[in-house]
């Protein structure tokens, strides 16, 4: 699905394609795109991270479960650890805190003081019994068997399987990175199966695509301006129907005095079809002079983004019979009216034009809908002059002059200096009180006919909202987006396994490296990491033999993995790992070879426009990266480009203890193109 499809179809509209992000740029050495910062969602009323200030250690405990559970283990620790300082401590607490202490991490990545912290909780276990003790005891039973060669993995693995399913499921996603020989292997097929049953759960394919929406803006119409009416104005007016009233008297009364019977009957005549011509020139100019202009726009960049968003609908719906092009130009009228009413109504600081999206994409399925129905003139809002109205006025207007000439002339006749007078008293006050009138009552029947028009177009936008809101009712949490983004890191994971015909226990470390690529969007939860749509996943796996660098493609909507590119290269080819950091804290770090090849990935950045209130860019990229394991995937990178293979051997010796080698007289072997200076690039 596209970022505005919501399982529905619209009779009569046609996409036209999906606009892409910006400019990527090539790596030097693997061809990575690099994405700078992209405009993203942020569903601030999600509060699955939030924490305040005077948080209690239970509140504190719960958000860092939280973040824990959505594999953010750097905060987790951080918080779970507050709440137990704070004096929260049970059998949940503690199984927890040891998951999120070895969580993303292997054994060389701890502090002096978290391997004696590790080593305490497996010689002291907490005698409390209940399911959270069965897990923290399952789980020191695994660690202790990770490290002993002569261990029955068989006990740790049955007693594993007996575990509720919650917490099985949390140990197998935390402990992948800290476990070694037959029990990694053993551990690493279960979690793989349960990576392939979940990875499409719960909907997914339905649901992931609405994570990225926006929280909809509730629907606002532009109110219309009340007429106002001085109270000067008023009694000017009042007097001058008093005048008028007064003189036609006094002609009529001069006419009947003269027995100018024709001309009293001409007077009475004209003055009828004057006021019927009145009230078509009042209705003509109502309709005519109905049409509104916006007052303002909020800033031209929002209007900007406002313009971009209507010709990105008004090109992807459009009528069947008529294309693109010729639409956008028959929509012109309507399609400005609406997106000046727009840009007025949302024109506060905090109201991102993605708020407003739905709405924008609703009226462009109004035009389509009305075009169909042959009501696209009215669409525009603009109440356009009925010819016949206009004629009637000025018609009405020539007979009354010509009959009020005709009586006129009878009274002077009859009694010239009294008539001229009445007759220009008469004309005078009529054009003032006609005036008056005219402003009036176009006033007065605008605003109720806006008013009425508001309330009709108000129920439209509320009844697309309320259908909108319900489409994303079931927005997937960023716990599931958590969970299915590991499923695809495991299947990723086994891919490479499987290429390079590897087992879990033959790989030293591996470490994982994500960048924003593919299908553009991205989206987080308030205090959470950015999800992207799409990804570049590369995994590294590190050998006795060197690097294997594996990059695969990843549609997160879908979950569909595309095979990019394979490296491989000799430890001693590697020349260092350089980190920098921006003044956002995105960090960017590139692996630079012996003959000055870089592979280069940047980590995305917020923009100012893009934190809320209570956060930071600085804390948002922290979280991101966490989430991403960014700092373990750089603490593997670093420790080979600064040690090489004493490095791998350290790592590795455990391992090969485990198979009854030494690592320090461990052989390095030749394997496919790992011998010579330079990677060798295998593209699928």
């Amino acid at each position: 699905m596209t970022d505005d499809e919501d399982g529905t179809a619209d009779s009569g509209s046609s996409n036209s394609g999906t606009p892409t992000n910006g400019g990527t740029t090539t790596n030097t050495a693997s061809g990575n795109a690099q994405v700078g910062v992209q405009a993203g969602v942020i569903l601030g009323d999600v509060m699955t991270y939030q924490i305040r200030e005077d948080a209690t250690p239970e509140e504190k405990f719960e958000v860092g479960v939280n973040f824990l559970e959505s594999l953010i283990p750097g905060r987790a620790r951080e918080l779970i650890d507050e709440a137990f300082a704070g004096g929260h401590s049970t059998s949940k607490v503690h199984f927890y805190r040891l998951l999120a202490l070895v969580s993303g991490r292997s054994r060389s990545e701890l502090s002096a003081e978290e391997t004696a912290r590790l080593k305490h909780a497996q010689n002291n276990p907490i005698p409390v019994t209940d399911k959270w003790s069965d897990g923290l005891r399952v789980t020191i039973m695994i660690l202790d068997s990770a490290q002993r060669s002569d261990a029955d993995i068989r006990v740790p693995l049955k007693e594993l399987d007996a575990l509720d399913p919650v917490q099985s499921s949390l140990i197998l996603r935390n402990l992948e990175q800290f476990l070694e020989g037959p029990l990694e292997d053993q551990m690493w097929h279960r979690s793989l199966e349960r990576a392939k049953s979940s990875q499409l759960a719960d909907r997914r394919v339905d649901r992931v695509w609405k994570f990225f929406q926006a929280q909809p803006a509730h629907p606002r119409v532009r109110p219309p301006q009340p007429p106002v009416t001085r109270p000067v104005s008023r009694s000017i007016a009042g007097a001058s129907a008093v005048i008028i009233s007064a003189s036609a008297v006094y002609l009529g009364v001069l006419l009947a005095e003269e027995s100018q019977l024709g001309a009293l009957a001409v007077l009475l005549v004209s003055v009828a079809v004057g006021v019927s011509g009145l009230r078509h020139d009042i209705e003509w100019r109502f309709r005519y002079a109905a049409s509104r202009s916006a007052s303002g726009s909020r800033s031209a960049g929002f209007a900007s983004e406002v313009d971009r968003e209507f010709r990105y609908y008004f090109t992807k719906y459009h009528p069947d019979d008529v294309d693109s092009s010729t639409w956008w130009i028959l929509t012109e009228s309507a399609r400005q009216s609406v997106r000046d009413e727009l840009v007025e109504v949302y024109r506060e600081r905090d109201m991102p034009v993605v708020r407003i999206k739905w709405l924008i994409r609703h009226e462009a399925r109004q035009a389509v809908r009305r075009w169909n129905s042959g009501t696209l003139d009215e669409y525009s809002r603009d109440l356009e002059p009925f010819l016949h109205m206009g004629t009637i006025a000025v018609l009405g207007a020539g007979l009354s002059g010509s009959g009020l000439l005709w009586a006129v002339v009878a009274a002077v006749q009859a009694r010239p200096l009294g008539a001229v007078c009445a007759t220009l008293l008469l004309l005078g006050a009529g054009l003032v009180w006609a005036r008056y009138r005219l402003d009036s009552t176009r006033s007065s029947r605008l605003f109720a006919a806006e008013q009425d028009e508001n309330r009709a177009v108000l129920a439209v936008r509320r009844a697309e909202f309320d259908r909108w809101r319900k489409v994303l009712a079931d927005r997937p949490s960023d716990r599931e987006i958590a969970t299915w983004l590991d499923c695809d890191r495991k299947i990723i994971f086994d891919r490479a396994l499987r290429h390079y015909r590897l087992k879990p226990s033959d790989v030293i470390s591996h470490a994982f490296a994500e960048l924003p690529a593919g299908r553009p969007g991205r989206a987080r939860v308030r205090h959470g990491p950015w999800r992207y749509r799409g990804y570049r996943i590369s995994v590294f796996l590190l050998t006795m033999d060197g690097v294997r660098q594996f990059d695969a493609v990843l549609d997160l909507d879908t979950g569909e993995i595309s095979d990019r590119e394979r490296m491989n290269y000799r430890f001693d080819v590697i020349a260092s790992v350089r980190v920098t950091r921006a003044a956002s804290a995105a960090q960017t770090f590139a692996l630079v070879l012996v003959n000055g090849q870089e592979i280069k990935m940047n980590t995305a950045e917020s923009a100012l426009g893009e934190v809320l209130e209570d956060e930071t860019p600085e804390a948002v990229a922290r979280i991101t990266q966490d989430a991403a394991g960014l700092q373990h995937t750089l603490s593997v990178l670093e420790g080979v480009a600064a040690e090489g293979k004493e490095w791998v051997r350290r790592r590795g010796a455990p391992v090969l203890r485990t198979f009854g080698f030494h690592a320090l007289t461990c052989p390095f072997r030749d394997h496919g193109g790992l011998v010579g200076s330079t990677p060798r690039r295998l593209s699928t």
